[in-house]
């Protein structure tokens, strides 16, 4: 009804309509909709024919890849997830277990045009792009044939981050040989390339210093990560999510001044989060009285 008033407004329709939606979400629910107005007259097909295949050529030079919703509408049997899937099998004819040559050719490739040009390359190593992709990411990054990380390695992404937070594209030129996906894996698994990152338990001031940076920032982790400065920002929302939220003292302990906060922190090496706990017990109890 929107629509047939005021056209393809989406700013308006969005402000007036659907405020409470996104604008993009708007726009993919009716892309939605018109898909499946289109696809109720079609007898939809799982079999193709050799004509339709020569359609399906014809409308790729027509209308060019990636616009498989026009050109299924030269085919008056298929949808556009088919057109898309019945392209790639006939145009990517090899399958299966990427050989040694393959990875070499790869790692050239990802050398040459860099992470954001799947498409070229794939093109160019004749396998669906999906396939390279989930190679390179979950196994080739993960092949015991890379070089192994070195202690100085392991320093300069240390002393890059503190520099260069974690803008891994200057961090990687510091590393040519290395991918930027393969540095972020990397710094996510290994704690001596983290400069955030300190195992063993929570102390009581990094502990203060979590709680007063999530009153700042909220819950934005990275930005919490440099205000306690000892902890990754992975660290810091586990820490907070199971010392405090999971046991229900979130908004307790937010609400608390600084000095409150110390007072209830004991002195030894005590469960002081069952003393948090107790504390908001007795003033529960307190109010209700």
């Amino acid at each position: 009804m929107a629509l047939r008033i005021h056209g393809n407004r989406w700013e308006f329709i969005h402000k007036h309509y659907f405020h409470y939606r996104t604008l993009h979400s708007i726009k993919s629910k009716w892309d939605r909709e018109k898909l499946k107005n289109e696809n109720s007259y079609k007898k939809i097909l799982s079999e193709w024919t050799p004509e339709e295949d020569k359609i399906l050529s014809l409308g790729i030079e027509k209308y060019g890849r990636g616009n498989w919703r026009k050109i299924s509408r030269m085919l008056p049997n298929k949808e556009s997830l088919q057109v898309f899937r019945r392209f790639y099998l006939i145009n990517y004819t090899k399958r299966g277990n990427f050989t040694q040559e393959e990875d070499n050719l790869l790692c050239d490739l990802l050398e040459t045009y860099g992470t954001n040009n799947w498409k070229l390359i794939a093109d160019k190593m004749n396998r669906p792009i999906y396939y390279v992709m989930y190679h390179y990411k979950f196994v080739l990054l993960n092949s015991i044939n890379l070089p192994k990380w070195t202690d100085r390695e392991n320093q300069l992404i240390n002393d890059a981050i503190l520099k260069y937070g974690k803008d891994w594209k200057k961090i990687q030129k510091l590393l040519p040989h290395r991918f930027v996906q393969s540095i972020k894996q990397h710094v996510r698994c290994c704690p001596e390339a983290d400069p955030y990152y300190n195992s063993g338990f929570w102390k009581i001031d990094e502990t203060l210093r979590l709680v007063e940076a999530v009153r700042i920032y909220g819950k934005k982790w990275q930005n919490v990560s440099k205000f306690v400065a000892t902890r990754s920002p992975f660290q810091c929302r586990i820490h907070f999510r199971d010392s405090f939220t999971k046991k229900g003292l979130e908004s307790y302990v937010l609400n608390l001044k600084p000095k409150g906060i110390q007072s209830i922190f004991p002195d030894k090496d005590e469960d002081f989060m069952e003393q948090f706990a107790a504390e908001q017990l007795s003033t529960e109890l307190g109010s209700s009285e």
